[in-house]
């Protein structure tokens, strides 16, 4: 990450999880800390301590005091790699069904204060604005997970591309972030989806961090 001179970086997440992934993965940060409660006492004590240039909101966490506050101190706000999924996108569209006199100009306010919604895909940008983003603010810039640069080979993986190369296996379908609950079960579904995809087909399951 190329370092901005007299720019603190702080991230700020919210769960346990999230804090320790982020101390452990973005030493650069100048702080790591969670996110305030959404009260407005909270956020305005948060953003009194910090006093940010910019906030980078990542997907789509809508918090409606700290948008109204920071777009009463016009600290610009932008969601990045913004989505919406199925799940959430249908309880917005059946809230907004009962309490639309009241959900769309709320919703339609709050989200007033964010600087740009930068969204994964056509969906996402078509979702965020029926829930009341200004369209003219909503642009589809894909997904950041996909823009990472690919890690350096390792010992592992060039043993496990000359294994697959000799086996002459392929494709590869790879279970990413698996859980320890049921990982039995979840690699047999596993199993079975990569020999109806192809009777060649290798497959690998990759747990979460810390999961062994």
């Amino acid at each position: 990450m190329k370092p901005i001179p007299n720019r603190p970086l702080i991230i700020s997440t919210t769960t346990n999880t999230g804090q320790a992934l982020a101390r452990e993965r973005m030493p650069f940060a100048d702080a790591v800390n969670l996110f305030p409660l959404d009260w407005a006492l909270c956020v305005r004590r948060a953003l009194d301590a910090v006093h940010p240039s910019l906030v980078l909101v990542l997907e789509t966490e809508i918090w409606p005091n700290f948008l109204r506050e920071a777009g009463r101190r016009r600290i610009p706000v932008i969601f990045v790699s913004g989505r919406i999924s199925d799940r959430s996108f249908t309880r917005y569209q059946r809230y907004l069904g009962v309490f639309g006199f009241f959900l769309r100009p709320f919703l339609g306010n709050v989200l007033s204060n964010a600087s740009a919604f930068l969204m994964q895909s056509e969906k996402d940008a078509e979702r965020v604005r029926a829930v009341g983003a200004p369209a003219d603010r909503v642009r589809v810039s894909g997904n950041l997970k996909y823009d990472l640069e690919l890690p350096a080979p390792t010992p592992l993986s060039n043993w496990l591309a000359t294994e697959i190369k000799r086996s002459g296996r392929s494709p590869i379908i790879v279970a990413g972030s698996v859980c320890r609950d049921g990982r039995a079960a979840r690699a047999h579904c596993l199993w079975n989806f990569a020999r109806r995809v192809s009777e060649g087909a290798a497959c690998a399951c990759a747990p979460q961090a810390g999961v062994l």
